[in-house]
């Protein structure tokens, strides 16, 4: 599988007008590996070699795969897709008699992924189940790949658990017996949950 530099190469070699969405050095840069694309300039890329907007969104996943590397493809019994922010679950806060709550930033995100849980009629699973989750965060400002800063994906990863209880597709958390979580910079903010029984 090639590189994004490999892939960045070929690209200018195939459309030359991508050289003009930045400034010269900064391609330089780009081809050397030295830096990586932002947003809003992967995006103007994408715009130069794409004709169509269907066309654009093959091109956000092929480069996207590219700079995360993604070699694997394991059979899933079932794949979702949620478009939602995701939000890491966070630690109860206490009123001043003691009362434990959640904060409602929180359970508003929550309701939302519940809401969209139910809006896919998925199945309840009652027997033991494996989760890979994938987080995909957004900013214009930052470029596509691995997302490596706050919010730690232990937390966002028991956020999903507890929307999936809420939504009863779970009974319990505990039947979950394997997680694999990813979280990545992307072009558009989402969580993709995918389920082998």
């Amino acid at each position: 599988m090639e590189t994004f530099v490999q892939l960045l190469t070929r690209l200018d070699y195939e459309y030359p007008a991508i050289r003009k969405v930045t400034k010269k050095a900064l391609f330089y840069k780009w081809l050397d590996g030295e830096r990586m694309p932002t947003h809003k300039q992967m995006m103007k890329i994408i715009k130069v070699i794409s004709e169509t907007p269907y066309k654009m969104g093959i091109w956000q996943r092929v480069i996207l795969t590219t700079i995360l590397g993604e070699k694997k493809h394991d059979n899933y019994d079932d794949i979702y897709l949620f478009d939602i922010h995701p939000v890491p679950c966070p630690r109860p806060r206490f009123t001043k008699y003691g009362r434990p709550y959640m904060p409602p930033k929180y359970v508003l995100w929550k309701k939302e992924l519940v809401r969209q849980i139910e809006k896919k009629n998925i199945p309840r699973y009652d027997t033991p189940i494996a989760m890979d989750i994938e987080f995909w965060f957004f900013s214009e400002n930052k470029p596509w790949g691995l997302h490596i800063q706050k919010p730690d994906i232990d937390n966002l990863q028991k956020g999903i658990l507890d929307a999936w209880q809420d939504a009863k597709i779970i009974p319990d958390d505990c039947i979950v017996h394997t997680i694999q979580a990813k979280k990545i910079w992307g072009y558009e903010p989402k969580i993709i949950v995918k389920i082998k029984k």
